[in-house]
């Protein structure tokens, strides 16, 4: 996928409402798919601005300070459980975002002969 730019979004919103072009004939003119050119012209209508939307990932639901929690939680209680974890931290998350902090500050669950389990880092 290409990324566009605000003057190509401008020219062909333009071509459209100011020149009367069909959509369709504008998306081909331009070289874009029919859907992609609505979602330029809907984002117009909406905002009066050309530019593209922002691209890229989500914020992280666990900031660094909540991840330094996490180890603290678990170097003071080696065998806590992500529900624990989950409970005593200040923002909601998933269990799985919990389980990719861990498994990011390098700690992994690991079964004991007693059929417990313990913590290793």
């Amino acid at each position: 996928m290409k990324i566009t730019t605000e003057l190509l979004h401008r020219r062909a919103i333009h071509a459209h409402l100011e020149r009367g072009q069909t959509q369709e004939t504008v998306a081909h003119n331009y070289g874009v798919h029919l859907t992609t050119f609505q979602r330029w012209l809907s984002h117009y209508r909406k905002t009066g601005s050309y530019a593209a939307k922002t691209r890229g990932h989500k914020k992280r639901s666990l900031s660094e300070e909540h991840i330094k929690l996490v180890e603290k939680y678990i170097d003071k209680k080696a065998d806590i459980t992500l529900e624990e974890i989950k409970e005593k931290l200040p923002v909601s998350v998933c269990l799985m975002t919990i389980h990719r902090a861990v498994k990011q500050l390098g700690f992994n669950y690991k079964k004991n002969s007693t059929c417990g389990g313990t913590r290793m880092r």
